[in-house]
């Protein structure tokens, strides 16, 4: 059998894939010794190498290698070894791992950085009043910040 696959019966059965999640680097595996992908990765059936491996959506990192959870703030729709795409400047993001743009446009008369992980992140531009993460109000006639 070829890398990727093995066979435990003598004859002429045909050999088995490494399932979806596994790789196998023996040649002429007389036994199961597919081994699973590393956390937040995946690899197609009868894979025959680690890089195969490859980082799901919301994680990033090299293939075959540990793959992170996108922090807060960053989102990755693709499968692969790109980097987490950060929310934009007036954005955040709570959610770990996303898959999707879950970025949240912070309120009106607020302003975030790039890559912002909490609603608080928004603080009122200036000439607006507010807490952080709230409603900014424009300042009333005669006032300033």
């Amino acid at each position: 059998c070829i890398a990727g696959k093995y066979k435990v019966a003598t004859g002429d059965a045909a050999c088995t894939r490494c399932l979806e999640g596994q790789y196998s680097t023996t040649v002429g595996a007389t036994a199961d010794v597919c081994q699973v992908c590393l956390a937040n990765s995946n690899a197609p059936a009868a894979s025959d190498k680690q890089t195969d491996c490859v980082c799901n959506a919301g994680s990033t990192g090299p293939d075959g290698k540990m793959c992170a959870e996108c922090i807060a703030g960053k989102y990755k729709i693709a499968t692969g070894d790109a980097a987490c795409t950060r929310c934009l400047e007036g954005q955040y993001s709570t959610t770990v791992g996303a898959t999707a743009d879950v970025c949240q446009v912070c309120l009106a008369n607020s302003n975030a950085p790039a890559a912002s992980d909490k609603q608080t992140d928004c603080v009122c531009n200036a000439g607006s009043t507010g807490p952080d993460g709230k409603m900014c109000a424009e300042c009333i006639a005669g006032k300033y910040k």
